[in-house]
């Protein structure tokens, strides 16, 4: 059997790994049989399946806005320096670097402006930099939401002081917006999700695990990372969108939630496949 360095983790604000540890937390069994695994089709209940299936897709989306974000604040930065970026309130991306957009925007006594958008095609990206007015429809009622949603998730009183990112999927006018933690260049961030689904003219709010969990990068880079999750059985869209986002860092991770282990592995096509330990 091939040995692996593996760091075990529960959910717990601010827990800061200076190595790689392995501890027993959040309900994990004191021994794990890594290599007794099978394809969660085969262990889980269809309809389970299906569920996770359909979740993963949606965290295919989150990870795929967050690529268009994180190029397009880049390149904003290079572009429009912060000082003059008078009125920056936040961005909604939308698609993936194939095909897609990320507006930047502003709020004044005016009301909401766009302050720069870049799109992206087939690998390419095109700019615009200047305040201008949102186009009527679809944009302006997705910055509006996203502006919406983020205002009530700041004054909920669940934001932690760490870093977040946040997405908006529309489905027939409805709006579903997530607030992920984001990252550093020190310590990933794990965890600490928020799901909003719009009701009426106001938000629901689900939170998605317990709480986040901060860990040094260099504790854990490249390892397999083995972690509680999910307030429920199976994983979220959240937990897929976190595993597709920092899939390269750590690409072997194992998450427990109330009823099964479940890994998150690349296949030997280089793709993701959910496996469960048994």
């Amino acid at each position: 059997m091939t040995k692996r360095t593996f760091v075990i983790v529960g959910f717990s604000l601010l827990m800061m790994l200076a190595g790689c540890a392995a501890t027993t937390k959040g309900g994990l069994p004191d021994h794990i049989d890594f290599d007794n695994v099978e394809s969660a089709e085969v262990a889980m209940h269809a309809q389970e399946f299906r569920t996770m299936d359909s979740l993963s897709e949606i965290g295919w989306m989150l990870a795929g806005q967050d690529g268009v974000a994180w190029i397009a604040s880049d390149s904003l930065m290079a572009d429009l320096p912060k000082d003059k970026r008078v009125g920056h309130s936040g961005w909604v991306a939308q698609g993936n670097l194939r095909d897609g957009f990320c507006i930047f925007y502003g709020k004044d006594s005016s009301g909401l402006f766009q302050i720069a958008r870049y799109d992206f095609s087939s690998g390419h990206m095109s700019r615009s930099v200047a305040r201008t007015e949102l186009p009527e429809g679809k944009i302006y009622d997705l910055v509006q939401k996203n502006e919406s949603a983020y205002n009530f998730f700041k004054n909920s009183g669940e934001a932690y002081k760490i870093p977040y990112n946040t997405y908006i999927l529309e489905n027939e006018g409805q709006y579903t917006f997530y607030v992920i933690p984001g990252s550093t260049s020190e310590y990933a961030i794990l965890g600490g999700a928020f799901k909003l689904t719009s009701v009426d003219t106001t938000w629901q709010m689900e939170k998605l695990h317990k709480s986040p969990t901060i860990m040094k990068w260099a504790a854990i880079k490249g390892n397999m990372l083995v972690r509680t999750s999910s307030m429920g059985d199976l994983l979220n869209e959240a937990d897929f969108a976190q595993y597709y986002i920092y899939e390269k860092s750590l690409p072997e991770q194992y998450i427990k939630t109330q009823k099964y282990l479940i890994a998150l592995l690349h296949d030997e096509k280089g793709k993701m496949t959910i496996m469960v330990v048994k």
